[in-house]
């Protein structure tokens, strides 16, 4: 188990792994990423050029690390391609690695749906909901508790303050806008997001969650600074984010 995680966390999530990036398929790190911690793909595993990763790396295919990258030991299935520059510890090449599935929960969404209007606040209880949209510069406070909505979309600018506790199920897509900011105050998992569709968060984002989408990608877009953990299908991380 993982017991740098917040008990707020489903047990099966906390017993997965302790990779701060697991993907059950292809993993793709872009250039100029920091991540904190191990990786772990049950596809073919990408590291870009420059990006540091303190920990191990897993790929139940192939990694390949490009020019100038650093990370700690890789274990892998198929090849490793190493780049000019490109470091680490030790490599081993292993006949076979097991993949563990990310659990699934059933997430049944209400019938009434949620408009935060542009610059204007809210204060959200936990229950059932259809939709959550968020408009540009909107600020919403969610007490403690679990949430369940359909789709979750957030425009630009949108700051979410979450008590500790707070867990959000969406049984469709989520998407968070540029400049986003996700803050709870409690560990690492007081705040759990699992997305059954796919997950996309913008340019400039700052959240402090364990997100897990076990049935599509994880798509990260530049600048993003994420404390926590991801865990998807696939994950796509674009440059210059930090993940710690």
């Amino acid at each position: 188990m993982n017991t740098d995680l917040s008990s707020n966390v489903p047990n099966e999530i906390r017993n997965l792994s302790r990779a701060r990036l697991y993907a059950t398929g292809e993993m793709n790190i872009a250039d100029n990423v920091s991540v904190k911690g191990q990786l772990f793909a049950g596809g073919n595993m990408n590291i870009g050029v420059t990006t540091s990763v303190t920990g191990d790396v897993y790929s139940a295919k192939s990694v390949m690390l490009r020019n100038r990258c650093n990370v700690g030991n890789v274990y892998y299935v198929s090849r490793l391609d190493v780049q000019d520059g490109a470091k680490y510890k030790k490599a081993t090449r292993q006949s076979s690695m097991s993949v563990r599935a990310i659990p699934t929960f059933s997430v049944t969404a209400g019938s009434n749906s949620v408009l935060v209007e542009s610059q204007q606040y809210r204060s959200m209880v936990s229950g059932r909901y259809k939709n959550f949209t968020a408009r540009s510069n909107t600020t919403i406070n969610f007490s403690a508790g679990d949430y369940y909505f359909r789709d979750f979309y957030t425009d630009s600018n949108v700051k979410m303050n979450f008590s500790p506790g707070t867990r959000i199920w969406v049984s469709g897509n989520l998407r968070i806008g540029n400049d986003n900011k996700l803050l709870q105050s409690g560990r690492v998992g007081d705040l759990f997001i699992y997305v059954a569709g796919s997950v996309t968060v913008e340019t400039g984002v700052t959240m402090k969650t364990v997100l897990v989408a076990p049935n599509a990608s994880v798509s990260v877009s530049s600048r993003t600074h994420i404390y926590g953990y991801l865990i998807g299908k696939s994950i796509n991380i674009q440059p210059n984010v930090i993940v710690e």
